[in-house]
């Protein structure tokens, strides 16, 4: 086929194949469309002339202007510079060799859309290294732009291929080549042709589709947008691959860089549409088949949204609380418009989508108290030290800069949760009420029927609130009614949630419960020493005192009891496993140290109860160091490692405790 309005016709079919009609597709047949497709692109590869030249059909897409004019001559100039190397090396011209390029690479995506990615990353790799005879020195030496936007492209998909098998080393290698190609286009269009600025637009890649004409009379501006578009994709894979490397800092860096990308990308169209947000969401909504649809990177409100929100959380780990509010403020600030645009049908999934955004400030929450708590007690023991209560007022990193005209970021910064280490009650107060009213509110979002797994999370995020803000509270009578009420979040859902669908779950809920009892039984043992230096209590009030503390040891003891039993070996169930899953070590020997110390907290009058009670304390402190050293033994340390402050407790309560049981064997005869 030599025809090129020929071959523009059938390109355009199989676009509109693969990028819409595609959608239509049922979900027992998700590719069936695509494969249609896939045979367009066969035919053309088939039928398709090896000396298709550089004609005046080439010429007539630019002689429109004095720019494209000069245009003419850049795409001329680089047309030549390979079309004697396409002509050896693949008995092609320029012309045929990048129209065939251009097909293949959208062989290859149509391959790896529908998962069969081995054929299309074969097609890509031989891709690429044809591109690069045409290049044989150093990108830097040696530019063209014909073939660069292709070039880019098809290293994006094979980042793609090689991080969906978890090769990340090999995808390292593919984003050093991405950096080196886009590094080669930053210089070649700031310094080439310094002299004559209408000329060194000419340096700017051209779009893959004017190759066959596709695409007419590009401006200069939209083929360098469409570039930095594709090149944005490509930074949204380096943070993804990043991040699965462990490498945090340098993910976060990515991400934060290529959502800048987008938001300046998002200013440009708007400021250019004189700040109409109606007419820039029809952009979004359209679908312009003659550029190459996926490789456009628009802006996506709730991408955008939820890219932020989740790289609010790296900061949040990181205790830099002033740039992690930043983001998830300008997350709010989108969903805020969206919710208050989007129209009755998309209402409902918006809800959702929306909730599982905003769980993030709830997290954000959390973790300011929990921090504001460590902080507290670091100053306390080490007054001199450095700390973050010093650094009040911290500014974030860096500033997203949202469309005043569209998004009212304001607003959402002056009602979001602070971002300063909370000193006192009153401060942990008002982060723990706003981080509460987004939990209940998402709460409503994600009821149990149907959403259990959401819902048991965003319960228990509300439970850990409390017991932050537990912290802050001094008076104890106030810290039992806020560990009550933590029962009432956990336990009614921990009792009717079935361990044989949700044993995961379960299993949390029944170590939180018999937690919240411990923590409970601690504060009562307080309240009832402290009345009774007062002689507070009457005999009467001791005694139900007494029994209201043993009714709590053995609530806690009862969930960490079956706790337990969750773990203990099928079909019986009588036993625990000689040996624990690696991630169930320190919760399986953590219940055995709670219990031992529940024990040893019981009050008995009777020796007999008491020597009881110190039994079960020796055996459970018993079972962790025989676990752990058994363990040892074996070359395995990873039980002595995550329980040694535990070990060494337990190690030093063994040495003592038979002498105590010694003595009340002796009160007993």
């Amino acid at each position: 086929m030599k025809d090129l309005e020929k071959i523009k016709q059938k390109y355009h079919e199989y676009l509109n194949l693969y990028y819409v009609e595609s959608l239509k597709d049922p979900e027992e047949e998700p590719f069936k469309t695509k494969y249609e497709s896939r045979k367009i692109l066969a035919t053309l590869l088939e039928q398709l002339d090896d000396q298709i030249p550089f004609s005046i059909d080439d010429r007539s897409e630019f002689l429109v202007s004095k720019e494209q004019t000069h245009l003419l001559e850049k795409y001329e100039y680089y047309h030549s510079k390979i079309e004697q190397l396409s002509q050896t090396k693949n008995s092609k011209s320029c012309k045929s060799f990048l129209i065939e390029k251009l097909l293949e690479f959208n062989l290859a995506k149509n391959y790896i859309d529908t998962e069969e990615i081995e054929a299309g990353e074969k097609i890509l790799s031989k891709l690429v290294k044809q591109l690069d005879d045409l290049n044989p020195n150093s990108p830097i030496e040696e530019y063209n732009p014909l073939f660069y936007n292709l070039k880019l492209s098809s290293f994006n998909e094979l980042v793609f291929v090689w991080s969906s098998r978890n090769n990340h080393k090999k995808c390292l290698k593919l984003i050093q080549t991405i950096e080196e190609i886009y590094e080669c286009y930053r210089v070649k269009s700031d310094k080439h042709f310094l002299n004559d600025d209408e000329c060194r637009f000419g340096t700017i890649p051209f779009d893959p589709s004017e190759m066959i004409c596709l695409n007419k009379n590009l401006t200069l501006k939209k083929r360098r947008d469409n570039f930095e578009a594709l090149y944005t994709h490509s930074l949204f894979f380096f943070a993804q691959i990043y991040g699965k490397l462990e490498e945090k800092e340098r993910s976060a860096n990515f991400c934060q860089l290529t959502l800048q990308r987008q938001i300046d990308e998002h200013n440009e169209v708007i400021d250019s549409l004189k700040g109409n947000p109606d007419e820039y969401q029809e952009i979004l909504r359209s679908k312009n088949l003659n550029e190459q649809p996926q490789e456009r990177v628009l802006f996506n409100p709730l991408d955008w949204a939820t890219h932020a929100a989740a790289l609010s959380q790296y900061y949040v780990c990181e205790c830099d609380f002033a740039t992690a509010r930043h983001c998830l403020c300008c997350a709010e600030a989108i969903l805020d418009k969206l919710n208050s645009s989007e129209g009755a049908e998309n209402k409902e999934k918006l809800k959702e989508q929306t909730a599982s955004i905003r769980r993030c400030w709830a997290k954000y929450g959390i973790e300011l108290l929990r921090t504001s708590r460590t902080e507290l007690l670091k100053s306390a023991e080490q007054p001199d030290q450095t700390s973050l209560i010093n650094e009040r007022d911290r500014a974030s990193k860096f500033h997203f800069n949202l469309p005043t005209q569209i998004y009212n970021l304001d607003k959402c910064e002056r009602s979001a949760i602070a971002s300063n280490i909370a000193l006192d009650f009153g401060q942990a107060k008002e982060i723990f009420l706003k981080a509460q009213k987004i939990l209940n509110e998402i709460k409503q979002v994600f009821v149990i029927d149907g959403y259990v797994t959401d819902h048991c999370e965003i319960t228990r995020d509300l439970s850990e609130l409390y017991s932050c803000l537990i912290f802050f509270e001094e008076d104890l009578e106030r810290k039992c009614k806020m560990q009550k009420r933590r029962l009432d979040l956990l336990q009614p859902i921990c009792d009717e949630l079935s361990e044989q669908f949700y044993l995961r779950i379960k299993r949390q809920l029944l170590f939180d419960v018999g937690t919240i009892y411990s923590e409970l039984l601690d504060l009562k043992i307080d309240i009832f020493r402290e009345k009774k230096e007062k002689n507070e209590l009457s005999g009467e009030k001791s005694a139900q005192s007494v029994n209201k503390i043993n009714q709590l040891a053995l609530k806690s003891i009862d969930y960490f009891e079956k706790f337990l039993g969750t773990m203990k070996v099928q079909p019986e169930r009588k036993f625990l496993p000689e040996k624990f899953d690696d991630h169930n070590i320190r919760p399986a020997l953590l219940a055995k140290f709670y219990l031992g110390r529940l024990y040893s907290k019981m009050i008995a009058v009777e020796p007999s109860k008491r020597l009881e009670n110190l039994r079960q304390t020796l055996d459970n402190y018993s079972y962790i160091c025989d676990y752990c050293d058994k363990e040892a033994k074996v070359g395995n340390q990873t039980a002595m490692e995550v329980m040694i402050n535990e070990y060494q407790a337990c190690k030093e309560m063994i040495t003592f405790l038979p002498a105590q049981m010694e003595k009340l064997r002796f009160l007993i005869k």
